[in-house]
């Protein structure tokens, strides 16, 4: 294959208005998705939180029989990680989103263990 050829075989396909929108509007679904897991994973770990110091005695307040305390309690953890989410969450959206599109990419997506030790059990 001739030089001038080759070039012409590697130009792309042009992309149509529909082509652009269907990419934005999967971006977009990717993003959502990557912000609700966050979103997901701050609430399962700020419920952990609170159980955790209310075992410890840490709510003294509401008390442990406290009618409706369990309700609001879940109330304040969902808002807590709705305003660490709408504020830039811990980064971990971003993570997946930069790991999906290496994966799109096709470049392999590994953990990074290098000078990490395994545990002794």
């Amino acid at each position: 294959m001739s030089p001038i050829a080759s070039i012409g075989a590697k130009v792309a396909t042009p992309v149509t208005e529909a082509d652009a929108k269907k990419t934005l509007a999967d971006k977009s679904a990717q993003e959502r998705a990557a912000r609700d897991f966050e979103a997901i994973f701050l609430r399962q770990m700020l419920a952990s939180m609170q159980k955790t110091s209310k075992s410890s005695g840490g709510d003294s307040k509401s008390g442990s029989g406290a009618q409706g305390s369990s309700v609001y309690s879940s109330m304040v953890v969902d808002a807590m990680a709705d305003a660490i989410t709408k504020c830039g969450g811990l980064g971990l959206a971003n993570t997946i989103l930069a790991a999906q599109a290496k994966v799109s990419e096709g470049v392999s997506v590994r953990p990074h263990t290098e000078g990490i030790k395994p545990s002794a059990r």
